[in-house]
């Protein structure tokens, strides 16, 4: 405020009798308005207080009354006798025979219209009954919730669980708070009492309630304007969760959350918490809002009855406005007459003023011509001797300025120079990096070609392709190689048993094990069927001694199948791995067309291979005498004798391969 005044009083004379004029006359009237605003708005804001807090009282009054009527709904309804015969018959066929039972089934259909009736008749969601161990043995809507345990099971920590073991231990009809419940997967509230018989606990009645009449309690806006809401919502979690719709969110019910400690609807957080209050707060939609709340022990819920303050102080907001307009005529009318007081004095200062803004502009010849004798005169002659005295400093600054021009001049033409010296420079970094970035996405699109080459055939014919063999080794061409020939014995019985999705799973494990001891022992993959795999040895790749490595991979498939056909057995899939080697000359390379290819084994030595498979039992690897003559000093084998194969002219002496000689 002072720098105002200081800022006003050196513009003038004109300005200052202008401030004077506004200081005697706006600050008692600005005074006398400010108070009549204030006293007016805390009167008015204490009556919409008045009203709100009679409304909150209101509502939470009536949302005990519900809850106290449908307390003694439920206490009336255990101690019917018709309620008592229900209980025992639907008990006795539950642990007798279960849900699914004809006996319960009858009972179930004999009782089921009475308490359909009673149910629908009192506007509730679900009613239950629990026997005494915990067991739901009746639901009206047959939830997934039917039949299990309330002490033991699933929903044992839901509060169904927890409404229902107070009212069997305290004998009295209990009310829980409102919250999430697994079974329906949504916020909920029961009520339960303790059916009792001959003074013995028999089981315990509970009953779901609905919300459309605490929805209509929350859209009652009587005496709430056109933006008053009434909130209503509950403590779950960390987040205060409106269980009604509101005026301005119709589909608000769960969905609308508030987080506890944010910065929005803080009346509901307190609410949902216990406390009590009212004053101006922001409201869900981040308006200001002035609010009553409220805490309602019965459901744990709170109330909120509030009403934008925009709405609520408008009077005030007209009174303001009214003196508003009185004191702007009032400061038109003050410095009007200011005005003609001071344009007699300030005449001759705003001459001088003008010749002063002549100068500025750059006119140093110009003279102010003033006709007084007063000190407005000699403050003219002074301000003319002071333009001479600028004006010779002009010139001699106008000489230095061209010195320094004609310097600037060569300085930017150095500069010149080095920044195309700097951009010839930049472009070979640019094309340097160009260069360096290509290298780098070659080298990544051949890592993601062998990537995916990997996954079709193996790592070696993979490799080979990529480094520029491919063409020659694809090609056809004939060569010596070692097949071998896996089979899930009692596969076929297995698929008919088992789902599809069984047989997958067991597929997925099955290649996964096999998979990796294939490219373990450097292996070429030719093809899966089913529960058969076909795999050979020396080509693409060609190896020192195939047999081995073939004898060597198919031991460890029989020792790795072992862990496997135990897990197997547990889940009641009988399940054994047989192997057959053959060793001889084959046709390999690409078959297929445009678009799909496959690297192909063909010949008599893959037949023999699969013939011998067929002949294996689990667990057993057999094979011939010319496939193990590389190694046959090196491996244990059984005789198995002549064996007739189909397809084969001439029998062929088998042999069981069990290991190696340490």
């Amino acid at each position: 405020m002072f720098y105002v005044y200081r800022m006003v009083m050196n513009r003038g004379i004109f300005s200052r009798l202008i401030l004077w004029f506004l200081v005697i006359s706006l600050v008692p009237l600005s005074s006398v308005a400010y108070m009549a605003y204030v006293n007016g708005q805390q009167h008015l804001k204490k009556e919409v207080t008045n009203q709100l807090r009679a409304i909150a009282d209101t509502r939470a009054r009536l949302i005990e009354i519900y809850v106290l009527e449908r307390s003694r709904d439920v206490a009336t309804l255990s101690r019917m006798p018709t309620l008592i015969d229900a209980m025992e018959k639907l008990e006795r066929a539950f642990d007798q025979s279960g849900i699914d039972s004809p006996a319960y089934t009858s009972v179930e259909h004999e009782v089921r219209p009475f308490l359909t009736y009673y149910k629908e008749a009192a506007d509730y969601y679900d009613l239950f009954l629990i026997s005494t161990s915990g067991n739901a043995i009746f639901s009206v809507n047959k939830g997934e919730d039917l039949g299990s345990n309330y002490r033991t099971g699933v929903y044992k920590h839901s509060i169904l669980a927890n409404v229902f073991d107070k009212a069997s231990m305290l004998l009295e009809t209990q009310v829980s708070d409102f919250d999430y419940y697994q079974a329906t997967n949504e916020p909920a509230a029961f009520i339960a009492a303790p059916i009792i018989k001959d003074g013995q606990v028999i089981g315990v009645v509970a009953l779901q309630v609905t919300n459309r009449e605490v929805y209509a309690l929350a859209q009652n806006y009587a005496g709430l304007g056109q933006t008053g809401e009434i909130l209503i919502g509950a403590k779950i979690n960390d987040k205060a969760v409106f269980m009604t719709p509101v005026r301005h969110d119709i589909n608000a019910d769960f969905r609308r959350r508030i987080t506890i400690g944010s910065d929005r609807e803080l009346a509901l957080q307190e609410a949902v918490q216990g406390t009590r209050g009212e004053g101006v707060v922001t409201d869900y939609l981040g308006e200001e809002v002035l609010a009553v709340w409220r805490y309602q022990p019965a459901f744990g819920w709170g109330v909120v009855v509030k009403i934008d303050t925009a709405e609520a102080f408008s009077p005030i907001m007209i009174l303001r406005t009214n003196s508003f307009i009185i004191a702007i005529i009032a400061m038109l009318l003050v410095i009007s007459a200011a005005w003609l007081v001071s344009r007699s004095i300030s005449k001759p200062i705003r001459s001088l003023t003008q010749s002063a803004r002549v100068i500025a502009k750059g006119d140093l010849s110009h003279q102010a011509s003033v006709p007084t004798t007063d000190e407005i005169g000699e403050l003219a002659g002074a301000f003319n001797s002071m333009t001479t005295q600028v004006r010779d400093r002009s010139e001699e600054l106008a000489s230095a300025n061209a010195e320094l021009l004609t310097y600037q001049g060569s300085l930017e033409a150095q500069v010149d120079t080095r920044t195309a010296e700097l951009a010839r420079a930049n472009d070979k970094v640019r094309e340097w990096g160009k260069k360096l970035e290509e290298r780098v996405q070659e080298q990544v699109t051949q890592l993601d070609r062998l990537g995916r080459l990997k996954g079709f055939f193996s790592p070696q014919l993979a490799e080979s392709i990529l480094s520029g063999g491919g063409e020659e080794l694809l090609k056809t061409h004939r060569r010596e190689v070692v097949v071998v020939f896996l089979d899930l014995c009692g596969f076929t019985a297995f698929t008919d048993s088992f789902e599809p999705e069984e047989v997958m799973a067991v597929l997925g494990e099955y290649h996964r094990v096999m998979g990796q001891l294939v490219v373990a022992h450097e292996g070429t993959l030719e093809r899966f069927a089913g529960d058969g795999l076909m795999i050979f040895f020396n080509d693409p790749v060609e190896l020192d001694n195939p047999a081995e490595s073939a004898v060597k991979m198919a031991l460890a498939m029989q020792q790795q199948f072992v862990p496997l056909r135990a897990a197997w057995k547990e889940r009641g899939y009988d399940l054994d791995l047989s192997i057959g080697i053959a060793q001889g000359y084959a046709t390999l390379g690409a078959i297929g067309f445009e678009g799909r290819w496959d690297y192909a084994c063909i010949g008599s030595v893959t037949n023999l291979a699969a013939r011998l498979c067929d002949e294996a039992k689990g667990g057993q690897i057999i094979t011939n005498k010319k496939a193990l003559a590389q190694i046959e000093g090196m491996i244990q084998t059984e005789a198995q004798g002549e064996l007739m194969l189909k397809g084969i002219a001439k029998p062929v002496q088998a042999l069981n391969v069990t290991g190696f000689k340490s």
